[in-house]
This record gives structure tokens, C-alpha cells and sequence, in this order.
């Protein structure tokens, strides 16, 4: 059973792999900010959560240009247990997101002000076309 998550948060890593088959697979991982708010009300990192993620087939090879290192992204899907055997015998389990959907969060740039220009450009230009209307 699988238990449905959805995180918001920066690209640690990821990288496109292929299976012996041909089918692609985006593992890679992301880091949620826990922050919280302190008795003043204001807000307080504590703290990042690292989540790894698989995500497979023709999604995986879409998004494998555009998620990279430090984007902001939306991963939704299905939080997995997967048992493994290290190399010298030992038995771990990890847990990852089988990612049904990532997506790409546009983060706003800081405008950089220039001067005004002296004067408007267009001022007092008149077109000497009519309009096609």
C-alpha cells in the first residue's frame, strides 16, 4: 500500500537512467524547507527534509532538460518503501516518492531599475497607417 504526497521544494539532484529494457527513469531528489512559525509569530527555519524520487517512462525523459539543480518544483505521487541488500549482506529499507507528476515552479527575477529615459519615445509619433479595422 502506498500512501498519496505531494512536495514543494529545490532539485538536490537528478539524473536520467535507462533500464537493461529502454524504459527511462529520472531518480533524483528534493529538499522541503521545514520552517515554522516561533511564540513571536514570525517564521523560523528549522531545518531542510530530503525526499529521493523516481520518475518513469516518457515524464521522465520530458522533464530530464528542465529539472535540474536548485529548481523550485511541485512532485506529486506515491511515498514507497523499498526493501535492498547492501554489498556485505546488510538488509536497509529507503523510502522514495514514486512521482506521478513534477512540475516546474517559475520563480519571479528582481528587476533591476534603470534611469527614466529623458523623454518618452513615442511621444508625438502619429502613425501613418490607418488601422486595418
Amino acid at each position: 500500500m502506498s500512501t498519496p504526497i505531494t512536495v514543494v521544494g529545490r532539485i538536490g539532484q537528478a539524473e536520467l537512467k535507462f533500464t537493461p529494457s529502454g524504459k527511462a527513469v529520472l531518480n533524483g531528489s528534493v529538499a522541503k524547507q521545514k520552517r515554522s512559525r516561533n511564540a513571536a509569530g514570525e517564521w523560523e527555519d528549522s531545518g531542510v527534509d530530503w525526499h529521493r524520487f523516481a520518475l518513469w517512462g516518457a515524464k521522465a525523459e520530458a522533464a530530464a532538460d528542465v529539472v535540474t539543480k536548485g529548481v523550485l518544483v511541485v512532485l506529486t505521487g506515491d511515498l514507497e518503501s523499498r526493501d535492498f541488500e547492501t554489498r556485505d549482506g546488510e538488509k536497509r529499507t529507503v523510502w522514495e516518492i514514486r512521482a506521478q507528476e513534477v512540475g516546474v515552479i517559475p520563480t519571479a527575477q528582481r528587476a533591476t531599475r534603470t534611469a527614466a529615459p529623458a523623454q518618452d519615445p513615442w511621444a508625438g509619433q502619429a502613425s501613418s497607417q490607418e488601422p486595418p479595422w
